[in-house]
């Protein structure tokens, strides 16, 4: 008997590998983009004034591997003023430590920019 399985032309190949890993990284992203979401928008007080404004702000941090900040998280960009840079900059701060994040994905998630907006 002769077998009628045929070798796919990438199946085993340092090519197909990394489409697969790709394609895991980036559902792993989703999953953590959606998560990070969820957890802001629980820790962010979003003040009157900003709800009303549609101010937004751009905040960089750094995460250790157990979900610490390290240091202090950095406005980088919006056009919200100083109320929603510190409402923002305090839901970083109110939502850590980001313990729930998948440990096995650190280079993920070790350098966050968010943007913080009330729409």
């Amino acid at each position: 008997a002769t077998s009628t399985l045929q070798k796919k032309d990438d199946a085993g190949t340092p090519e197909k590998a990394e489409k697969d890993i790709q394609g895991s990284d980036d559902a792993m992203s989703a999953t953590i983009v959606d998560g990070r979401r969820s957890r802001f928008n629980d820790c962010w007080g979003i003040p009157a004034s900003v709800r009303e404004s549609k101010e937004s702000v751009d905040v960089q941090w750094k995460l250790s591997q157990d979900g610490r900040v390290i240091g202090q998280p950095i406005v980088v960009g919006g056009n919200g003023g100083a109320a929603a840079q510190q409402a923002a900059v305090a839901a970083v701060m109110d939502c850590a430590p980001s313990d729930w994040l998948p440990p096995d994905a650190y280079n993920l998630w070790k350098s966050i920019e968010w943007t913080f907006a009330p729409h």
